[in-house]
């Protein structure tokens, strides 16, 4: 069996060779990993449960480690963990703030359940800075002037040219977007002709579902040029 440290550097690994990552994690149930939380609690990278929570993310250039917050509360603060525990499914989480090592960073999680004869004993997961993820994309051109932007299953903004919009409603910047909410949600193409303010003028725009492995919940991707 692979012990906790063991456990912890596949994740430390996984982070340091994949920079798209902000963070990688795993989150078990009491026991559920050894059965050792009682000799763990308070120690190392533990918390006073002892539960197995290492949290891996980049800080200052560098990685730190420390143990993950809030996983047990039953309010929004632990949906990173509570609903992939709940439902036994994949999870891309809706855009969220997160304090990873006293800074708060928005962004989305990708989750999947371990399950043990039949149950969820615990989940692994990926943490996505948005900010960076969307800087990433900002400075791709479509068409010589056009852009594209990345909502959530639920509207919301993950990425786009204006940063001030990240996590924001989409319909609080683009009114044209709430009659489609709903083909967003259920991962439907969609076109429209209508104003940017992004670029001043007409656009065209097409909205292009993804989904991410057995999630459900798919996103759109919307691009948009000039007519």
């Amino acid at each position: 069996a692979v012990d906790r440290d063991a456990a912890a550097s596949i994740l430390q690994a996984t982070l340091e060779s994949t920079p798209e990552f902000f963070g990688a994690w795993t989150c078990w149930e009491p026991n559920a990993f050894d059965g050792r939380d009682a000799d763990h609690a308070g120690k190392g990278f533990h918390d006073q449960t002892g539960r197995f929570v290492p949290y891996w993310f980049r800080k200052d250039k560098g990685i730190a480690l420390e143990p993950l917050k809030d996983y047990a509360s039953t309010e929004s603060a632990g949906d990173y963990y509570q609903l992939a525990r709940r439902t036994g499914r994949e999870v891309i989480m809706e855009p969220y703030h997160y304090d990873a090592g006293g800074k708060k960073v928005l962004m989305t999680s990708i989750v999947v359940p371990i399950k043990q004869d039949g149950q969820v004993a615990g989940v692994v997961g990926i943490d996505v800075d948005l900010s960076v993820l969307s800087a990433q994309l900002a400075g791709r051109k479509i068409m010589e002037t056009g852009y594209a932007a990345t909502f959530s299953n639920q509207g919301l903004y993950v990425t786009h040219p204006s940063a001030e919009r990240l996590g924001q409603p989409g319909p609080k910047f683009d009114s044209w977007l709430e009659p489609r909410l709903g083909d967003v949600a259920g991962g439907r193409e969609f076109t429209a002709n209508t104003f940017s303010r992004t670029l001043n003028d007409t656009v065209f725009r097409l909205a292009v579902p993804v989904t991410v492995g057995g999630t459900g919940t798919p996103w759109s991707v919307i691009v948009s040029v000039q007519e």
